[in-house]
């Protein structure tokens, strides 16, 4: 009953009229209702141009001449030639054309038919200005250089996107910013020196450690070439360099010009590979590892390549530091010089503290220990007790007790 009294009260009885608005509370109202739309207006995906309107109108992928993609940190560029594509800057180092030419009919590709704002303002939050974009990529034409903004995700398959010189900025799926890499390995072919590991036969590393020469023995396993007769060698170890040393990765490709900074003059590591295949066929490659740079890689270069290279940190320092130690088993008798050391400490330390006991100038505690055993261990415990805190009555005590 008292909940049918409080709908009564709180809500106007059937025909009566309900309370009106007051005059400020329909002005905020109207207020908040043009800011709703104002927000709708401007940022609200909506029909642009007509539907399939290209954002380059008039450019096709064989008018492009030149591809330059560039983020925050770096920029990577790439330039056609007769050959085909090749990284600009390095003698003519080959591109990845297909995917070159995939990424091209992308960017041709987007269109205006999805508007989200043509507010200046907005380009630097979507990233899409100048001095803020996820990527900025030109496009060289005979017609001149095509500047496209790639920015923010509104959402899978949604990428905010902006031609320079024009304020609209539109939302396309047909390219996302994580398919426009910055690093040059990723527009090349990122091996950049490859041998079957089975065909080497001789491996010579030479380095700051001195010159190790691995070979095969009669059984197939690898082994090292001075080795002693009672000398065990860790043929895995070997086969891991030889891995290493048979297919190495660039991260940058460089020119074809040697150049002192390079450190070849006098390099870190030098590996020569003596291969045989199944025809019989022998081969001899040399590699160089050169100077290490500030970005930890190394210069590195291939006698079969005219080209230098960078190679990754972890890959030169393989090169660099291996020693013969590094190839024999290392002894196992470490942890138990350690054990068996411990274990005249701690004898000395009993001994140590026997003599303690020896400082008490009275000998009833042992005539005590071996008339009365049931109180030996107390009265040792008060013995020691007493001659800690410099006491003898204690032990007086105890032998009136057992007389």
């Amino acid at each position: 009953m008292s909940d049918l009294n409080l709908t009564q009260t709180t809500l106007p009885a059937a025909g009566q009229p309900r309370p009106a608005l007051s005059r400020v509370n329909l002005m905020l109202l109207a207020l908040l209702a043009l800011q709703l739309l104002a927000v709708a207006w401007v940022y609200w995906p909506r029909a642009g141009s007509p539907e399939g309107t290209p954002l380059l109108p008039g450019v096709s992928a064989d008018q492009v001449t030149r591809l330059r993609i560039a983020d925050a940190d770096r920029s990577v560029e790439l330039e056609r030639t007769d050959d085909g594509w090749v990284m600009a800057g390095t003698d003519g180092y080959p591109a990845n054309t297909e995917k070159i030419t995939t990424t091209l009919a992308s960017l041709i590709g987007i269109t205006t038919d999805r508007l989200v704002t043509t507010t200046p303002a907005s380009h630097a939050r979507l990233q899409v200005a100048p001095d803020a974009f996820a990527r900025q990529v030109t496009l060289t034409t005979p017609g001149g250089d095509q500047v496209i903004y790639l920015g923010s995700s509104a959402g899978a398959g949604a990428t905010h996107v902006r031609l320079d010189g024009n304020d609209a900025t539109y939302l396309t799926s047909g390219l996302d910013v994580w398919q426009l890499d910055t690093a040059p390995s990723s527009w090349v072919n990122a091996t950049y020196f490859s041998l079957p590991a089975d065909e080497v036969v001789s491996l010579t590393l030479q380095n700051a450690n001195g010159t190790l020469t691995f070979v095969k023995d009669e059984n197939g396993e690898w082994t090292l070439q001075d080795r002693a007769p009672d000398e065990e060698v860790l043929a895995a170890n070997i086969s891991t360099l030889v891995t290493r040393a048979t297919g190495v990765n660039l991260t940058v490709p460089l020119g074809t010009s040697d150049k002192p900074e390079y450190g070849m003059a006098d390099p870190l590591a030098t590996l020569t590979l003596q291969t045989q295949n199944e025809q019989g066929e022998t081969a001899e490659y040399t590699l160089r590892l050169g100077a290490k740079g500030a970005d930890n890689t190394y210069v590195f270069k291939a006698s079969s390549s005219p080209h230098y290279v960078r190679i990754a940190g972890f890959t030169g320092d393989e090169f660099a530091n291996k020693q013969r130690a590094d190839f024999l088993p290392q002894p196992e008798a470490a942890d138990t010089e350690t054990d068996s050391s411990a274990a005249p400490a701690t004898s000395a330390a009993i001994t140590a503290t026997n003599s303690v006991s020896e400082t008490a100038p009275l000998t009833p505690a042992q005539a005590i220990t071996a008339t009365a055993p049931l109180t030996a261990a107390p009265a040792i415990s008060a013995t020691e007790t007493s001659t800690a805190t410099g006491s003898i009555s204690s032990t007086e005590t105890t032998t009136a007790t057992s007389d």
